[in-house]
C-alpha cells in the first residue's frame, strides 16, 4: 500500500546489494527526499495499463470485490518482458518495489512463470490510520478514501500472493530492529543477501533514520460515513497484529475481505471526491500543458518584435544622418569655399556616391525590417487566436467534468452514521496516536 514503508524497506534492501535496475525514480524533497527506489519502466508501465482500463492508482474501486478489465494487458506484459530480461536476464536477481502490484500482481505472476522465474514476495503493512493521515497530508484524501484503499490494498495484495513464497514486514518494526526484521525476511524467503544485514548496520540505520518531528502530524477530519471503513480498517490492522510476522487463515481473511466487499456502495460518493482530483491533475494539467507553449511563443514573439522595432529605429537615425550630410555636401557645392568651387565640386563628387549607397543600402534594410515587422505582427495575431481556441476548448472540457461531477453530486448517500461507530472510531484514532 502507497506511504506504508515499501520505499524504506526498498531502500534497505538495496544496502544490501540486491539490484534495482536501472532508470530508478529520483526522490522529492516533501515527499520520500530519500527516495521512491521505483524503477522508472515499471512505473510507466503499470501507469499506462490502468489508464486503459479508465482507472489511476487511487482509484478507490475495490478490486477485491471485482477486478475490472484491463484492455492494455497484452501491451504491458510485453513491455515488462521486455524490462525484466534487460534488468535480471540470465537469472539474475532483481528487486521490484511498486505499491500498484497489490492491484496488478496478477500481470507479473503469468510473466515470470512464463519465463521460469520464481518470485518472492514481501508484504510491507503499516497502520492504516498514520496511511490516512499521510495521504491526507500529502494529497488531501479524505479519512473514508484512504481507508478503503488501505483495505483494497493490503488485501488485495495478501489473496494475489497466496500460492507465492512470501514473508511480512511491520513498518515500525522495520525501524526499529532493521537488521532483525532483514535477517528474518532472508529466512523465510530463501534469500541470501549479498551484504550481510548486521555488517551494514550503521548504513542501515542512518538510512531508516528520521529527523525529530517527522511523519504524519495531523488526520483527516472526521466524517459520519468514513467511520465504517475506518473502523473496519483498524480492526482488520489488529488481527494482523495478533498473529504477525505470519497471516491469518485464508479462510479467515476471505471472511474479512467479504465485509470490505460489502462496503462497494460506498464507491459512488467516492467517485465524486476522485473525479475531482482527477479533474485537478489531468484537466488542469491539460489545460496550462496546452496554454503555457502558446504564452511562451507569444512572449518569445513579443520580445522579437521589441528587438525588431528598437532595430527599426536604429537604422531610421542613421538614415537621418545620410540626409543630414547630402544636405550639408549640397550648401558647401552652392556656397563654395574660399572661392575654389572647383575644389569643393571634387569633394563632393567624392563624397556623394558614398552617401547614396549608405542612403541606397538603409533603404533596403527599412523595407526587410518592415517585412519582419508584418511577418511578426501576423505571428502575434495567430498565436493570440490559438491562445483563444485552447482557452474556450479548455472551458468546454472543464464544464463536461463539472456537469459530470454535478451529476455524481447527486447520487451521493447521505447516511448518517451511529454514534457507537463514532466513538469506536475515536478510540482506534487515539490508540494510534499514542
Amino acid at each position: 500500500m502507497h506511504r506504508s514503508g515499501t520505499s524504506a524497506f526498498a531502500g534497505a534492501v538495496a544496502r544490501l546489494g540486491l539490484p534495482l535496475g536501472e532508470h530508478i525514480l529520483p526522490g522529492q524533497a516533501r515527499d520520500n527526499p530519500k527516495g521512491f527506489f521505483e524503477h522508472a519502466d515499471v512505473v510507466a508501465a503499470h501507469d499506462a495499463l490502468l489508464a486503459s482500463a479508465g482507472r489511476t492508482w487511487d482509484d478507490p474501486t475495490l478490486w477485491i470485490a471485482r477486478r475490472p478489465q484491463l484492455p492494455g494487458e497484452a501491451t504491458c506484459s510485453v513491455q515488462l518482458r521486455s524490462i525484466l530480461d534487460r534488468e535480471a536476464g540470465r537469472g539474475r536477481p532483481w528487486t521490484v518495489k511498486d505499491p500498484r502490484l497489490c492491484r496488478l500482481l496478477p500481470v507479473w505472476t503469468g510473466l515470470l512463470a512464463e519465463a521460469g522465474r520464481e518470485p518472492r514476495v514481501v508484504l510491507v503493512h503499516r497502520q492504516p490510520a498514520a496511511v490516512a493521515a499521510s495521504l491526507f497530508r500529502r494529497d488531501g484524501f479524505s479519512l473514508e478514501k484512504a481507508s478503503l484503499l488501505w483495505l483494497d490494498h493490503v488485501l488485495g495484495a495478501e489473496r494475489w500472493s497466496r500460492d507465492l513464497q512470501r514473508a511480512v514486514v511491520g513498518y515500525d518494526e522495520l525501524l526499529r530492529r532493521p537488521v532483525e526484521t532483514l535477517e528474518r525476511v532472508g529466512d523465510a524467503l530463501g534469500v541470501d543477501w549479498p551484504r550481510s544485514p548486521s555488517a551494514r548496520r550503521g548504513d542501515i540505520e542512518d538510512f531508516l533514520s528520521r529527523p525529530p518531528g517527522a511523519g504524519p502530524s495531523s488526520v483527516p477530519p472526521l466524517e459520519g460515513a468514513a467511520i465504517t471503513a475506518a473502523v473496519l480498517a483498524e480492526e482488520i490492522w489488529s488481527e494482523l497484529e495478533d498473529v504477525h510476522p505470519a497471516l491469518p487463515a485464508p479462510q479467515a481473511l476471505d471472511r474479512l475481505a467479504e465485509r470490505v466487499t460489502a462496503l462497494a456502495h460506498r464507491a459512488d460518493s467516492l467517485l465524486l471526491e476522485h473525479l475531482g482530483q482527477v479533474l485537478e491533475r489531468t484537466v488542469g494539467t491539460r489545460l496550462w500543458g496546452g496554454v503555457a507553449p502558446l504564452e511562451d511563443r507569444l512572449a518569445q514573439t513579443r520580445a522579437a518584435f521589441d528587438e525588431t522595432a528598437k532595430d527599426l529605429r536604429h537604422r531610421l537615425a542613421r538614415l537621418e544622418e545620410g540626409l543630414s550630410e547630402v544636405a550639408a555636401l549640397t550648401d558647401r557645392l552652392l556656397r563654395g569655399v574660399s572661392g575654389d568651387a572647383r575644389a569643393t565640386m571634387r569633394e563632393v563628387a567624392e563624397e556623394l556616391p558614398k552617401v547614396c549607397a549608405e542612403l541606397s543600402h538603409q533603404g533596403e534594410a527599412l523595407e526587410a525590417t518592415r517585412a519582419e515587422l508584418g511577418a511578426l505582427g501576423g505571428e502575434v495575431d495567430r498565436v493570440a487566436r490559438e491562445l483563444d481556441r485552447v482557452s474556450r476548448q479548455s472551458q468546454t472540457a472543464i464544464a463536461g467534468q463539472l456537469e459530470a461531477l454535478a451529476w455524481l453530486a447527486g447520487r451521493v448517500d447521505r447516511l448518517e452514521q451511529p454514534r457507537s461507530l463514532a466513538a469506536r472510531w475515536r478510540a482506534w484514532r487515539e490508540k494510534s496516536l499514542r
